[in-house]
C-alpha cells in the first residue's frame, strides 16, 4: 500500500487539534450566553438545561463552518488541475498542491461529523455547559473580586518625603530652566 493511501485511511493530528479548538470555542460562545441570561436575574436559578440547546447549536455553527471550508477546499482542489509552475503566494495554489488541499478538506469533513456527533451527545453538552459555567462563575467571581477590592482599599497616604523629593526636583528643573532662558525674550 501506497504511503499515500496509508496517510489518507489515518486520522489526522489535525482532527484532535480542531475538536479542542472548536471545544474552546463553544465553551466560549456558551459562557457569554449565560452570563447574559443570568446577570441581572437574581430570582432564576441556573438549570444546565436551559442551555443544551445553545451548546448544540455552537456545535452546529462550527460543524457548518467546517463543511463550508470542505467545500472550498474541494472547489480549489478541482481548480488547480491545469496551474503548473510554482505558486506567487501561500494563497496560490498549484496542481502539486492538490494532495495537501484533498488532506485539508477530508480533514474539515472528518472535524464536521466528529462536531455533529458530539452536538448529538446529550451526555457530551451537559459536560460543555458545566465547563462554560465554570467558566462564567470564574469570570463573574474574578471581576467581583477585583471591584471589592478596590473598594475595600484603604485610602493610599503619600509619602512625605517622596512629596519633598519631588517639590526639590521641580524647583531644580526651574532653576535649570532659568539658568538657561534666551535673555532676548
Amino acid at each position: 500500500m501506497s504511503i499515500l493511501r496509508r496517510l489518507l485511511r489515518r486520522e489526522p493530528p489535525a482532527l484532535d487539534e480542531g475538536l479542542l479548538l472548536a471545544d474552546r470555542a463553544a465553551v466560549l460562545e456558551i459562557r457569554n450566553r449565560i452570563e447574559v441570561a443570568t446577570l441581572g436575574h437574581a430570582d432564576r436559578e441556573f438549570d444546565p438545561v436551559d442551555f443544551r440547546a445553545d451548546a448544540r447549536e455552537a456545535l452546529a455553527t462550527l460543524e457548518t463552518e467546517q463543511r463550508d471550508v470542505a467545500s472550498r477546499l474541494d472547489a480549489e482542489r478541482r481548480s488547480v488541475r491545469a496551474r503548473y509552475g510554482s505558486a506567487n503566494s501561500h494563497h496560490d495554489y498549484r496542481r502539486a498542491d492538490r494532495r495537501n488541499l484533498g488532506l485539508r478538506a477530508r480533514a474539515a469533513r472528518m472535524l464536521a461529523d466528529a462536531l455533529a456527533a458530539r452536538a448529538a451527545d446529550p451526555e457530551y453538552l451537559d459536560r460543555l455547559v458545566e465547563r462554560a459555567r465554570q467558566d462564567a462563575w470564574r469570570d463573574v467571581a474574578g471581576q467581583l473580586k477585583r471591584h471589592l477590592d478596590a473598594a475595600a482599599a484603604p485610602p493610599v497616604r503619600p509619602d512625605e518625603a517622596r512629596i519633598e523629593r519631588l517639590s526639590d526636583l521641580a524647583a531644580d528643573l526651574i532653576a535649570e530652566v532659568d539658568a538657561h532662558e534666551d535673555p532676548l525674550d
